[in-house]
């Protein structure tokens, strides 16, 4: 699956700024913000955003250059309003958003995300709109499940909190929300059936917890409060689907194997095409995936700024390291802790990079803006988000690393 986040802006066209790959959760539902739990498309590539974003503002607060995206006003950055930023998924996120009618009246398409607080067993009749947890064999002990929530679940949150975090919301005067979706068309789904789940999944669910929310503002604390300019301003984002595919989608693979084999045999079925078609059926997503951010400023970075990361979605750090692996070397520039030391490198805290032990756990200086904690809070006790599952992380690293990884 490929995510890829797109700023567009009359002067400027259209710029990719983060792109990702990735459909693997890392197993067991104990969190640890040295690992990537979620490696997702969509979840690497709102992480992949957020070190984008996080060098954009150091390049306007700390003056080192202008930046074509965000502008100072006061103490704190804002989106340039020619700005917007597009969202691309090369196929239907997980959970809500995969439950949709096929085509023919055939029946509808199943997702394979598990209720949220349910046991983990099949569903008769797959229940919409409700929160499920990215999917895994049923037969797995409980402390061997994934606890990340969809990727439906995600965006909807996504649409109404914006994809900075916590952490650089403390630098941001509004949030920075997706304007539009785009997903492609899955050739099993007509367009006007997907289309109607991405908007029950994310769109609708988005624009009740704000009509909640709104209907909370008197009552909300002093923290949320200071937030109410963020849902007074809140537009649902735009939901799109498109009939261009991923080329390297399981669908397109499978298909081009399948032309393949055809192509230097006849129409009738043997046994070598026969092989090919079966092989094809049973394309898997790799463990692999992958990420990229614009980067202008980074070494050995491509024609664009940046550099490609290689991780895996089994150990939820770098290509080639063991599950056992403990080293810093190894981790993900993905991974919390990894976000919260680029931002004591860029100079966005009141604590130096060289003053913080590595294996210490968060201090203020990269805590999430309380404000933005207040109103998540109250989100997620709004009717579509309730029962979130929002445990945090743990870095108390342990001082020994793993020889070899």
């Amino acid at each position: 699956v490929l995510c890829g986040l797109v700023a567009s802006s009359p002067s400027a066209g259209q710029r990719c700024v983060a792109w990702a790959t990735g459909t693997r959760v890392f197993p067991g539902a104990t969190r640890d913000c040295r690992v990537l739990h979620d490696s997702h498309a969509e979840v690497l590539c709102r992480r992949a955003f957020q070190r984008f974003l996080a060098g954009e503002i150091q390049n306007v607060i700390c003056g080192a250059k202008s930046s074509e995206f965000l502008e100072l006003k006061g103490e704190a950055c804002c989106l340039r309003p020619e700005v917007s930023f597009h969202l691309y998924v090369s196929e239907t996120p997980c959970g809500d958003a995969s439950i949709y009618g096929l085509r023919d009246a055939l029946g509808s398409r199943y997702t394979g995300a598990k209720l949220h607080g349910e046991a983990w067993k099949k569903e008769d009749a797959q229940e919409t709109g409700a929160l499920r947890l990215k999917g895994g064999r049923r037969d797995l002990p409980r402390d061997r499940r994934s606890a990340c929530l969809s990727c439906s679940d995600k965006l909807a949150r996504w649409a109404v909190m914006g994809l900075q975090g916590g952490r650089l919301s403390r630098f941001l005067s509004k949030p920075i929300r997706i304007e539009s979706i785009r997903v492609s068309r899955p050739p099993e789904a007509t367009a006007d059936e997907l289309e109607k789940a991405l908007r029950r999944a994310i769109v609708e669910r988005s624009a009740t917890a704000v009509e909640e929310l709104r209907a909370q503002l008197d009552d909300l604390d002093s923290d949320a409060a200071a937030l109410s300019p963020w849902l007074e301003s809140w537009r649902a984002p735009e939901v799109m689907v498109v009939e261009d595919a991923f080329p390297f989608s399981r669908e397109a693979l499978g298909k081009a194997s399948g032309e393949r084999a055809g192509a230097s045999a006849s129409d009738a079925p043997t046994p070598k095409k026969r092989k090919v078609e079966k092989r094809s059926a049973r394309l898997k997503p790799d463990s692999l995936c992958s990420n990229w951010y614009l980067h202008e400023t980074e070494e050995h970075g491509d024609e664009n700024g940046g550099t490609v990361e290689i991780t895996s979605g089994s150990t939820g750090r770098k290509q080639g390291a063991s599950k056992a692996s403990t080293s810093p070397a190894t981790e993900s520039r993905l991974c919390t802790r990894q976000l919260e030391k680029q931002i004591r490198d860029a100079g966005l805290s009141g604590k130096k990079a060289e003053d913080q032990d590595p294996d210490e756990a968060p201090g203020e200086d990269v805590s999430k803006d309380p404000s933005y904690r207040a109103l998540h809070d109250r989100l997620i006790a709004t009717s579509p988000f309730v029962g979130w599952s929002d445990r945090g992380e743990v870095c108390n690293a342990p001082k020994t690393s793993s020889a070899g990884s």
